[in-house]
């Protein structure tokens, strides 16, 4: 099996778009390891053309730190507000959430984050549900995908790290 392995698009539709281009379908399987969206303005659609490509082609998506943060953000948002900040771009994939929801909700219900991170889940559930169980780790022949790093302080894949394979040592 060859693999055609895509990381850190952070949510650049262009880059994406020269990258596929090279993708061989019949013979490679697509391997995403993370952080396709934030800091980009199209991160909501890298991740959900993702998502369809795992249901569709069998490809393979693994979490990574921006994946997690987004995920603690959209769950806790009080706590996690420093994931929309300008050094880890959350802001660029929430807003490629809202330009979505513009032709529903007025500019007042968007504008509480409580109330947009509410209509967020609500709306695009499916997507944050998907992106919630990303797997940490993927093993296929041999091989073993994650995002930053592996931890080698253990022979047991159980025993891994998350922070180590998502954020590295």
């Amino acid at each position: 099996m060859k693999y055609f392995v895509i990381s850190d698009l952070h949510g650049d539709a262009f880059a994406f778009q020269e990258l596929i281009k090279h993708w061989n379908e019949k013979e490679e399987k697509i391997v995403f390891i993370g952080d396709l969206g934030s800091r980009g303005p199209n991160s909501l659609i890298l991740m959900e053309i993702a998502m369809e490509l795992v249901k569709e082609k069998k490809a393979i998506w693994i979490r990574g730190n921006h994946e997690v943060m987004l995920d603690e953000f959209l769950y806790e948002p009080q706590i996690y507000k420093s994931y929309l900040s300008d050094f880890v771009g959350g802001m660029e994939t929430i807003k490629s959430f809202i330009v979505k929801l513009l032709n529903k909700y007025s500019e007042d219900e968007l504008a509480n984050l409580d109330n947009l991170v509410k209509i967020i889940n609500e709306e695009y559930k499916e997507l944050i549900d998907f992106i919630s169980e990303l797997p940490y780790i993927h093993i296929q022949d041999e091989l073993m995908f994650v995002h930053a790093s592996i931890n080698c302080d253990t022979d047991k894949i159980n025993e891994l790290d998350s922070k180590s394979l998502i954020w590295g040592d």
